[in-house]
């Protein structure tokens, strides 16, 4: 396994890490989870664009990569998104529609994944990231980056515009996503 792949796998292991923290943080209120909680998460969004960067330079981009860089990205920011909705301490509560959407999404990429998988082993299907779901995810990033730096509650009116922006971000991304896939992979 390369460099890349095992920064991968510890941005895996990061998510019930940076999980346990705030539920912890929830549960005591002690200010200690709190912060190791926001380094965790702050060191697992670095370590995205880390992996990226190294396999790239490097020539290291493997099959293993393609299938666990996305999933090491759903699971820390669907985890982190749902631990905000359902409200942690003192922090800000985001609202529920917006982690709908962005599990939404994700959701559909799983089951369009999992249609073309057998495809994709055998090198008939290419399926490659677009620019507005990097820039999604970036923005949903930010945005729990945000919150958690705001502990005592980030400015609303820019914390709202920023959740709705991501929000369109992210749908408009899944369609473009949905569409760009099928028209170059018809059906056999």
């Amino acid at each position: 396994m390369n460099l890349p792949n095992k920064i991968t796998v510890g941005r895996l292991a990061a998510v019930p890490f940076f999980a346990a923290l705030l539920l912890l943080y929830d549960r005591t209120g002690d200010g200690g989870y709190y912060w190791a909680a926001l380094v965790v998460f702050v060191l697992a969004v670095t370590s995205d664009g880390v992996d990226g960067y190294l396999a790239r330079s490097r020539g290291q981009q493997t099959r293993l990569g393609t299938l666990l860089d996305p999933l090491a990205d759903k699971l820390l920011l669907d985890t982190s998104l749902v631990i905000l909705a359902t409200g942690v301490g003192d922090l800000y509560r985001i609202p529920v529609w917006f982690p709908v959407v962005v599990i939404a999404r994700d959701l559909i990429l799983l089951v369009l994944s999992v249609r073309f998988y057998a495809r994709w082993t055998r090198g008939e299907v290419r399926i490659r990231p677009n620019a507005w779901g990097k820039t999604s995810a970036v923005m949903v990033m930010a945005i729990v980056i945000w919150i958690l730096l705001h502990r005592a509650g980030p400015p609303e009116t820019v914390t709202r515009i920023a959740l709705y922006l991501a929000g369109l971000l992210t749908a408009v991304s899944g369609v473009l996503y949905l569409a760009d896939v099928t028209r170059r992979n018809p059906d056999r």
